[in-house]
């Protein structure tokens, strides 16, 4: 996330909706200059000092965290999109769901994981993020669908 300021002073990112995520998911905000993490389940505001001089995308937002989470092996798992449907395979996997998240990170859809192919129709043309979870293992892919 970028953030261009025009004077040094305390400024305070407030996420809205929070409720809307579901809880499972984790959502953070990573400060790269103060090399923190916010959980915004926990704490949707998070205030900071800025400069003129700080560097522009000062910040990460992540859908995950990063350690203890098993990612599927990219070859276990074929995402793509056609005419709005979003198709998923998974090779081997016989239980699981499926997460549609709009661009901006809001749950759309779910579906239950079946053997051969799971599929999902969205709304619209747009950019999706399609969240895979089998177990304890979860991968997720941007993924742009045309109507």
């Amino acid at each position: 996330m970028g953030l261009k300021v025009g004077t040094t002073a305390t400024y305070t990112i407030q996420i809205e909706g929070i409720n809307s995520f579901e809880p499972s998911v984790p959502i953070s905000l990573y400060d790269l200059k103060m090399e923190t993490s916010v959980d915004l389940h926990l704490n949707p505001k998070y205030s900071f000092t800025a400069s003129p001089g700080d560097a522009e995308n000062r910040f990460k937002l992540r859908f995950a965290t990063v350690t203890g989470r098993n990612e599927m092996d990219v070859k276990e798992i074929n995402i793509s999109a056609t005419k709005g449907i979003i198709h998923v395979n998974c090779e081997g996997t016989n239980s699981g769901k499926v997460y549609v998240y709009s661009a901006a990170g809001q749950l759309l859809a779910t579906s239950v994981l079946t053997s051969g192919e799971t599929s999902l129709r969205v709304a619209s043309t747009g950019i999706y993020l399609v969240k895979v979870v089998n177990g304890k293992t979860s991968h997720t892919r941007k993924l742009v669908v045309l109507q």
